[in-house]
């Protein structure tokens, strides 16, 4: 979901540097995960989930246009905070079901 090519018209764009956006830090992810920062998120039923899973959704999508506006790649930087979104959600989710 915060992967911004995954949240836009699959376009000309889209096709050319979407296995280059999916592997920029594939390499070297586990190896950097101070670099995810989480922010708190508190979900308390199933709508505010599917506001927080639409507001991600929307940046994703934000950024994603900016990325193909500016024809370029995402920045390392741009990807740890996309990460951070969906880690972010990820924790909050664990908090709903009490785990």
């Amino acid at each position: 979901m915060s992967q911004p090519l995954h949240n836009i018209e699959l376009t000309a764009f889209n096709r050319k540097y979407h296995r280059d956006v999916d592997g920029i830090i594939n390499g070297e992810v586990l190896d950097n995960l101070e670099k995810i920062k989480t922010y708190p998120i508190k979900i308390g039923s199933e709508d505010d989930l599917a506001k927080e899973v639409a507001r991600i959704a929307n940046l994703s999508m934000a950024l994603g246009y900016k990325l193909q506006d500016e024809n370029r790649l995402l920045t390392k930087d741009e990807v740890y905070v996309q990460i951070g979104h969906s880690a972010s959600l990820f924790k909050a989710i664990l908090g709903y079901l009490g785990n």
